[in-house]
């Protein structure tokens, strides 16, 4: 948590009424200086099960590294400081995992605002895969279809696997370090299980990290899709992963501003370009929906910016 004083307390209590009770909640505070802390700091007092571990202010990939470290428990679920758990979220996902024995399980969530419940679609396109089980680079390919997200909280985790696996996200990186540590952890040999049951709630809030400018972070989120190409050719995955990369690539031109102010957001934006063309250079063109060729197109001539409030 990061100054989530707003949500915090519902998402804590989501947690606390899970069905199933064993739990051991560890709470990072990431620097906050709002009344986060105090917040969580009255659910340690009140229930044992949760612990706050205060921390100075490094960044969600830090913070989750931190949690990763501290966890003892056989299953680990990341749950952000807005969002919540459904109450049998836990119980459903240690089931299928011991009957499945899987190193991850990959469930459904619903998105939602203040003003009610989001389409799954304004998130993904495609829908959620119809298979029960699959290895870990099968996994990534529904990632890369579209069928599941980039979310590190739609995956319940075996701790004993992921550590094996030396899972860990890049603490340089404030946006899209869900993309890269995913693409880094499904390259494993995992066994991983699915629930097409929506046992997280994610809430959209406009202000969150993910949702307000900074250079930082754009810059931040065009090296994790540099990586992850990079991860692409040395497996032979570029193709497959096309798609995607151009989406991820449409939402970082999103963060900076139509017209660019500043020499470094125009450099920003030409590396951008630079990293469209390759993944629209190495095929499967086809697959891509006609509303996002639109705008890949337009990125391309660069003149999405302008125009990207009428599309």
């Amino acid at each position: 948590m990061h100054n989530g004083e707003r949500y915090l307390r519902a998402c804590l209590t989501s947690i606390a009424r899970q069905t199933y009770s064993f739990l051991d909640v560890i709470i990072i505070d990431d620097g906050s200086t709002d009344s986060s802390n105090k917040i969580a700091t009255s659910f340690a007092n009140s229930d044992s099960r949760f612990k706050v571990i205060r921390e100075k202010n490094g960044g969600p990939s830090k913070a989750r590294n931190r949690g990763l470290a501290l966890a003892t428990g056989r299953y680990l679920q990341f749950v952000d400081a807005d969002d919540l758990l459904e109450p049998e979220a836990v119980e459903n996902l240690v089931s299928i995992a011991e009957e499945s024995n899987a190193d991850l399980v990959c469930f459904g969530f619903q998105a939602f605002n203040d003003d009610g419940l989001l389409s799954r679609s304004a998130y993904l396109r495609g829908t959620f895969p119809q298979e029960k089980r699959s290895d870990g680079t099968e996994c990534l390919m529904q990632i890369y279809s579209g069928n599941l997200g980039y979310f590190s909280w739609a995956f319940f985790y075996r701790l004993a696997a992921i550590k094996q696996c030396e899972m860990r996200y890049p603490e340089s990186l404030c946006l899209l370090e869900d993309a890269l540590m995913l693409n880094r952890l499904l390259r494993h040999k995992l066994n991983v299980a699915y629930l097409d049951k929506p046992l997280y709630r994610y809430r959209k809030v406009d202000n969150s990290l993910s949702h307000s400018f900074d250079t930082k972070k754009t810059s931040d989120g065009i090296e994790a899709v540099g990586q992850i190409i990079e991860l692409c050719r040395e497996d032979g995955t570029l193709r497959d992963f096309a798609v995607s990369g151009i989406d991820l690539l449409l939402y970082l031109d999103g963060t900076l501003p139509p017209v660019p102010a500043t020499k470094a957001q125009r450099l920003l934006r030409k590396r951008i370009r630079e990293l469209l063309v390759q993944l629209l250079r190495c095929g499967h063109l086809s697959r891509i929906p006609w509303k996002t060729s639109i705008k890949a197109i337009l990125l391309y001539i660069g003149v999405l910016g302008p125009l990207r409030s009428l599309l």
